[in-house]
């Protein structure tokens, strides 16, 4: 059985590597959380019943966005505590929706700084996560794992657990045996951290 997607977006960093938020950066003429989120907004558009978008961030800007494409919305007040409290938050809003019951479900995280990651590539990477065998899929290249990163909900306890800076990496570590990769370009799993790379070609 094909599963549910609970593609959860994370975008409540403090973006300290940045030197300001980043995710309200413009780039390609945009802000930068917004390339993702319209990424996945035509994902859900063109598959109704077989996802639903969670955004965990704290932004006011952010928060409008994702209420205005249908998102379920997940403040979170402690960015400090790491991404792992980020990942708790939003598999703790996965199924509050009456009208999602499936039986087989898998928790896709997605970050908000992704800029060059293209539409076709992140639809592909979901369609197999919905029917790969294995319980883990990552993207990756060259050997170099990357973002986004589905679990199928066996792992859902584990990734619960997680605390501080530690994120869902260390769950596919543990799991290597179940973890499955799906290759990308280089260029489109870069996520921005500094000033100087959001204008890189």
């Amino acid at each position: 059985m094909d599963r549910y997607l609970d593609l959860i977006y994370l975008a409540a960093g403090l973006s300290t590597r940045y030197g300001s938020n980043k995710l309200l950066a413009l780039v390609n003429g945009q802000p930068l959380y917004q390339h993702g989120l319209a990424i996945l907004a035509d994902y859900q558009h063109n598959h109704p019943d077989q996802c639903q978008i969670i955004v965990v961030t704290r932004f006011p800007e952010i928060i409008a966005s994702a209420r205005a494409i249908g998102a379920q919305v997940v403040e979170n007040d402690q960015p400090e505590a790491g991404i792992s409290h980020s990942i708790r938050l939003g598999l703790a809003a996965v199924g509050e929706s009456d009208s999602v019951c499936p039986d087989r479900r898998a928790a896709v995280f997605l970050v908000a700084d992704q800029p060059w990651l293209k539409n076709e590539t992140l639809a592909a990477f979901l369609d197999r996560a919905r029917v790969t065998p294995s319980g883990i899929l990552t993207v990756g290249h060259a050997g170099i794992p990357g973002n986004p990163v589905s679990f199928d909900q066996v792992y859902f306890p584990e990734l619960m657990t997680l605390e501080g800076d530690h994120g869902g990496r260390v769950v596919c570590v543990r799991h290597a045996d179940d973890t499955a990769w799906y290759d990308i370009a280089a260029r489109e799993q870069i996520d921005i951290d500094h000033m100087e790379r959001q204008d890189q070609p």
